[in-house]
């Protein structure tokens, strides 16, 4: 699983890379962001990605206070994407920061004061599985922050099944 996960990882990072320099503003990026153009099996042997189980339930912590603890603080990825893959649980929900809302009170890069958006995933997970993708703060900073690094938690739910999460780093 994890080779075929890198593999994808790296497709998708090319279709990324590909679509900065095709666009206006990312022509200047080519030289930086080539080093993503290698697709030759033996750069798989140099693979640093860790595939890592994520679980996420309600504690006792997380309830103490009328206004929902988060069970991940906000926090952005340091890598160059994170791919993630989760199960059917129902206990808690990825949420990415809106990065076009402002709440007035210019919240900051903990996330304090900030609006939040759900990542809706389907209630059946289906055969195909779908993939959420996180920014890292690697590749934004490579292609000069035409891509921002994700902000992102995640808050717990009413629902009462852990939720699992695979994410590749």
């Amino acid at each position: 699983y994890f080779d075929a996960q890198c593999r994808v990882t790296r497709m998708v990072v090319k279709a990324i890379c590909d679509g900065i320099t095709a666009s206006q503003e990312g022509p200047q990026h080519k030289d930086c962001l080539n080093i993503f153009d290698k697709e030759d099996e033996a750069n798989a042997a140099y693979d640093t990605s860790i595939l890592t189980l994520l679980s996420y339930k309600k504690g006792k912590r997380h309830q103490k206070n009328k206004r929902p603890q988060p069970l991940v603080a906000p926090h952005t990825d340091v890598g160059v994407i994170t791919c993630l893959l989760f199960d059917k649980g129902d206990c808690a929900v990825l949420q990415r920061a809106d990065t076009h809302a402002s709440t007035g009170t210019g919240g900051n890069e903990q996330g304090v004061d900030r609006k939040w958006i759900d990542v809706r995933l389907p209630s059946k997970v289906p055969d195909d599985p779908i993939f959420v993708i996180n920014i890292g703060d690697c590749l934004s900073e490579l292609c000069d922050f035409v891509l921002p690094s994700t902000l992102h938690r995640v808050m717990p739910t009413e629902g009462t099944t852990a939720r699992n999460c695979l994410a590749l780093f």
